[in-house]
């Protein structure tokens, strides 16, 4: 009876060490896959953080760009006789001599 239990607990005790030392692998294993993932997502991260730069440069000029073509439209409406002339913006217009 008593040898028998002690048998069966000592089995007992045995396959639970050997779990937890299949666990533990487990464990470490996970961690080390997290960590690469982790560093492949700041990989990425600094990329689309480059890529976001870049177009926020490109975006700037556009609306730079935009907001120049707006002034002198609205420089041509209000003045439409300049285009004929080519007179833009800061030329100066000569006065004829009476």
């Amino acid at each position: 009876g008593l040898d028998r239990n002690m048998q069966k607990l000592s089995q007992t005790l045995s396959r639970t060490d050997t779990l937890v030392a299949a666990t533990s692998e487990d464990v470490q294993r996970s961690l080390h896959s997290l960590r690469l993932m982790v560093e492949r997502i700041e990989s990425v991260l600094v990329r689309v953080d480059t890529l976001v730069q870049a177009k926020q440069g490109e975006i700037d000029e556009t609306l730079t760009n935009l907001h120049a073509a707006s002034a002198a439209v609205r420089e041509l409406t209000e003045h439409p006789w300049k285009l004929m002339t080519g007179q833009g913006k800061g030329a100066k217009v000569e006065e004829s001599a009476p």
